[in-house]
């Protein structure tokens, strides 16, 4: 595994000097064009976290409050939630998880619960949590087959959720299953055919789920696969056009799936936008970002366009932001952040403002949030 791609390795070197710069790295392509984005959109910030945060999760609840949880701070491994309300730009710390973890996932169910699954606390965890933003409590949601972490977690269609990754080894082989909150239990699901981690999972409009790159035993991947949940079956798809991992994923308005940026696994940052359309299974060429970067978001906006946040680039962490126009196919440099950061996390509110949240850079774990709006 190269990178960050055994979590538990760098941690406390993002702890301690919040570093993780990378040299020697070579320009993939120079972008086709760069053009300022006009917009009325600009960066605010809004108030600070209670505690600094890298490799957490942040969920949008049913009530449009946003709940972050885990990660790593200053002094180590987090346990702690807090909930931001953005009527009133107030954080609210919540009741802590039984036990630290962070490279987590967190997904929302229909119920309007928070199911959080694996990530590691020195080592890959097996149990999963269930927590109740109604009551603010959290509860045991049964152990998985298999212990997880930089891995997949998607709701499907029919209220499960379904799990990918790899087993702790990636030579031992690909894993998934399926928890189901009827009766809050695991059961296995096929696997995939290729075993993967730090690979991006998307929810497609006709239900299937389309998991994209990661890594491999051997590196990056260009292996794409499709989950129809119906059949419990995967099915191979067009292979990406260049092999990435530490990428960003988005499915547009009319069902197309935006993949950009990441690394190649050969420590070289990217820079191509790709476009798969699931009717045709097929791979185009986008365009190409202004900069090249890793560990960004990538977050479908109201209008449509893609607004891809931050993340590492060959100087470090970013403080840029594009804009991807799928219309016309080009990216536009929009109103940088106001902090430079990657792997942060950024979720869209329900008034179709973007929110921010923590993330690493020279200073370490970040608390600082911010909103594009």
């Amino acid at each position: 595994m190269n990178k960050i791609h055994s979590a538990v390795n760098v941690v406390s070197a993002l702890v301690n000097d919040g570093s993780a710069e990378s040299t020697g790295r070579t320009r993939e392509r120079e972008p086709c064009s760069q053009v300022t984005l006009t917009s009325h959109a600009h960066w605010q910030l809004a108030a600070a976290l209670s505690f600094a945060r890298v490799f957490h999760t942040a969920t949008l609840l049913n009530d449009g409050s946003v709940l972050v949880v885990g990660g790593v701070g200053a002094s180590g491994h987090l346990a702690s939630a807090e909930r931001f309300y953005p009527d009133t730009q107030r954080w609210q710390v919540m009741r802590p998880m039984p036990s630290a973890r962070f490279h987590h996932s967190a997904t929302l169910l229909t119920s309007g619960c928070v199911l959080i699954v694996g990530g590691f606390d020195g080592h890959r965890i097996l149990e999963a949590l269930l927590y109740d933003p109604s009551t603010n409590v959290w509860r045991d949601a049964g152990a998985l087959y298999t212990t997880h972490g930089l891995h997949s977690a998607t709701l499907l269609r029919n209220g499960q959720v379904l799990v990918v990754g790899a087993h702790e080894n990636t030579a031992l082989g690909a894993s998934a299953e399926r928890y189901d909150p009827l009766t809050n239990a695991w059961v296995r699901a096929s696997a995939p055919n290729s075993p993967r981690e730090q690979h991006t999972a998307t929810l497609l409009n006709c239900g299937e789920l389309l998991v994209v790159g990661g890594s491999g035993s051997a590196g990056a991947i260009h292996v794409v696969e499709r989950y129809n949940p119906t059949s419990d079956t995967w099915q191979r798809a067009a292979s990406l056009p260049t092999a990435r991992l530490c990428h960003t994923a988005a499915c547009l308005l009319d069902g197309r799936v935006l993949v950009a940026a990441g690394d190649d696994g050969t420590s070289n940052f990217l820079s191509s936008v790709e476009l798969y359309d699931p009717k045709t299974d097929r791979w185009d060429l986008a365009g190409w970002l202004n900069q090249r970067r890793e560990y960004c978001t990538a977050t479908t906006l109201t209008d449509g366009s893609i607004l891809l946040v931050g993340g590492d680039g060959p100087d470090g962490a970013l403080v840029c932001a594009e804009a991807f126009d799928v219309s016309g196919l080009r990216c536009a440099l929009a109103d940088a952040a106001t902090t430079p950061r990657y792997l942060h996390t950024a979720t869209l509110l329900a008034n179709g403002a973007l929110l921010i949240v923590g993330g690493n850079n020279r200073q370490g774990p970040l608390s600082s949030v911010e909103i594009f709006r």
